[in-house]
């Protein structure tokens, strides 16, 4: 019943297998100028352990990377599960898969319990069933307790916990890249007696890139990879019939040997009608009947986010509170209201340098009403006598502007208001203020301009 009720939302049935899971055909591939493979074939069916068997640096890592669309083969084809790695439909499949690659690609930073919860979301796995599947894991394999931090863990902990999130929600593909490397002899048991396990149960085909012998023996299966290509492959129990009496190494050396000195066919199998190849069809080994919606996957990863960036303090700060930082001090110092911005001013109406335009009560002139409300708004007046050291007072003293108020202003602008029409251009300039402001002060001049219109509006 727990099996049944494992997903979610959504309900599947499984059809029956393809005869041929995966598929390689006259695969070639370069990386850096080196040639990687010269011509692969491989085929691998469901329901069998298929072990990759090859020295250090013979391309292993590479051909399940293809397998499961790291990277891409220069020529040739590839299908996995009915369909072709790196196309447009084959993200489809990319859940029917569990990858466990040679490097560590956990989350340092989350728990055991965590972590399977993090991938159980993404594939839409019931809680209830994710805690049954860890419960399920102590039994098989020595686990560290659930809420141990990834990052504590030992290695062979490290790599047990990779494999378990391969298997974790039964694929139809298990890709294992050295998986029992620096384990002890115990827990490389554990792990090959559970994919034995597994191949009987929900029948997935499990590929094992391996460069060890003796473990490639406990394979259903051996491929040998060799000088960029497939040498040969024999199924494990053909080679125990066929060699009684030899050793591991010495079945392995004969055979390499014996196709070597008699130039054997060594892809005659894949002209057989065995293969099966499909040609554009699209196979699924779950058929979805019920749509799922996508929200689920963006709330598990914005989770995780979250636990990740209050587990690590130095990126939070990073991420976080720098930005913060820097938009609270950029509106400190440049977001400000700026005032006190010194105008200089040279008022040829009346005399302003006995205080006669500070006091409003003192002057009756417009003018000084003019300039009196210019300073109550943030401009800070600096009266000057003459024209030329009203001037130069902006490259001198660092002003960015000043005001040149006419002869007679009071007067032009009662005649303005007075009179029907402005016979005379003379009038009309003398009603007028100049200003002139150095333009290389941006925010002085944007700040000066608001002032002048809102003064308008009083007017």
């Amino acid at each position: 019943m727990v099996h049944e009720s494992r997903f979610k939302s959504g309900i599947y049935y499984s059809q029956s297998p393809s005869k041929c899971s995966i598929v390689l055909n006259n695969v070639f591939k370069t990386h850096n100028n080196r040639n990687i493979f010269n011509g692969v074939n491989l085929v691998a069916h469901s329901g069998k352990i298929c072990a990759i068997l090859g020295e250090i640096n013979s391309g292993k890592s590479m051909l399940l990377s293809c397998l499961v669309g790291g990277d891409k083969v220069d020529k040739g084809h590839i299908w996995v599960l009915g369909g072709q790695p790196r196309t447009k439909g084959s993200k489809t499949l990319t859940k029917y898969i569990g990858y466990m690659p040679q490097e560590f690609c956990l989350y340092r930073t989350m728990t055991v319990l965590e972590l399977f919860a993090y991938f159980g979301n993404l594939y839409n796995i019931n809680h209830k069933f994710i805690l049954w599947r860890i419960s399920y894991y102590k039994h098989i394999f020595t686990l560290p307790p659930i809420n141990s931090t990834i990052k504590k863990l030992s290695f062979s902990e490290k790599r047990i916990i990779s494999f378990m999130i391969a298997v974790f929600h039964r694929p139809r593909l298990v890709v294992l890249d050295e998986p029992t490397i620096g384990l002890d002899i115990l827990k490389k048991n554990q792990i090959w007696k559970y994919l034995h396990h597994v191949i009987t149960t929900w029948k997935p085909t499990v590929i094992v890139a391996t460069n060890n012998i003796e473990e490639a023996f406990s394979a259903t299966k051996i491929a040998y990879l060799k000088n960029n290509k497939i040498i040969f492959e024999r199924e494990v129990e053909e080679l125990n019939r066929t060699n009684p009496n030899k050793s591991i190494d010495t079945i392995i050396e004969d055979l390499y040997t014996s196709l070597m000195s008699t130039n054997v066919e060594k892809n005659a199998w894949f002209n057989s009608n065995e293969s099966e190849i499909p040609h554009n069809k699209k196979l699924s080994i779950y058929k979805r009947l019920y749509p799922r919606s996508n929200i689920w996957k963006f709330k598990t990863i914005i989770i995780q986010n979250i636990k990740f960036l209050t587990r690590n303090f130095w990126v939070f700060m990073l991420l976080c509170v720098i930005p913060i930082l820097q938009v609270y001090l950029h509106c400190i110092y440049y977001g400000k209201y700026p005032k006190s911005i010194p105008i200089a001013v040279y008022n040829q109406e009346t005399d302003c340098g006995h205080d006669q335009c500070k006091h409003i009560g003192n002057c009756s002139y417009f003018s000084c009403h003019f300039l009196y409300v210019l300073s109550q708004n943030g401009v800070q007046i600096n009266y000057y006598g003459s024209e030329f050291s009203t001037k130069n007072s902006i490259t001198k003293e660092s002003i960015p502007g000043f005001i040149k108020v006419p002869k007679n202003y009071t007067i032009a602008i009662v005649n303005s208001l007075t009179q029907s029409s402005l016979k005379e251009r003379d009038e009309l300039l003398k009603s007028n203020i100049n200003f002139e402001i150095d333009m290389s002060s941006n925010l002085y001049i944007k700040n000066i301009i608001a002032t002048k219109k809102k003064l308008y509006v009083i007017k």
